[in-house]
């Protein structure tokens, strides 16, 4: 719901049924220019959620952008660790591009764009298109610049496309 301008009220009308508006809410809040407030939303959201690493994982995908956006790096690296454990736990094609994407995101974060595109592109391409990714939300957090910089991944998202 990210863009759309009814994506607000839709979040707010979900909290007052009952239903947890997270992680949606903290990135339309991010995409608004809170960072802050997003991160906290976030950290929040997994307070609340308990210890079922299947219900964390989509929030600490949320943790990674947003803590990384707000400046909060341990934070950021807290969920790329927890979503790395999870992915390795349940070995879901799903999972473990997340934890992938927040392994990347924190490279690139940390100015080690070579690092990032050490990170296994040809499985990445493989778990991206078993999973159905689009292109336009691999690209959106941040895996851009590796693109540019690594024939496999430009290969790799050629495939995608």
């Amino acid at each position: 719901m990210r863009g759309d301008p009814r994506a607000v009220d839709a979040y707010g009308e979900a909290h007052a049924r009952g239903r947890d508006p997270q992680p949606g809410r903290a990135l339309l809040r991010l995409q608004e220019g809170d960072a802050a407030a997003a991160a906290t939303s976030v950290r929040t959201a997994l307070a609340a959620v308990g210890l079922d690493p299947l219900r964390r994982a989509p929030l600490c995908v949320a943790a990674v952008e947003t803590s990384v956006a707000a400046g909060r790096l341990p934070d950021a690296a807290a969920a790329a660790a927890e979503l790395t454990s999870t992915a390795s736990t349940y070995a879901t094609s799903g999972l473990e591009a997340m934890a992938t994407d927040a392994r990347g995101a924190l490279l690139l974060e940390g100015g080690r764009a070579a690092g990032a595109m050490l990170l296994p592109h040809e499985r990445r391409a493989t778990v991206l298109l078993a999973a159905a990714v689009p292109v336009h939300l691999a690209v959106s957090i941040g895996w851009a610049a590796v693109m540019a910089e690594s024939q496999t991944c430009v290969a790799a998202s050629t495939a995608l496309l």
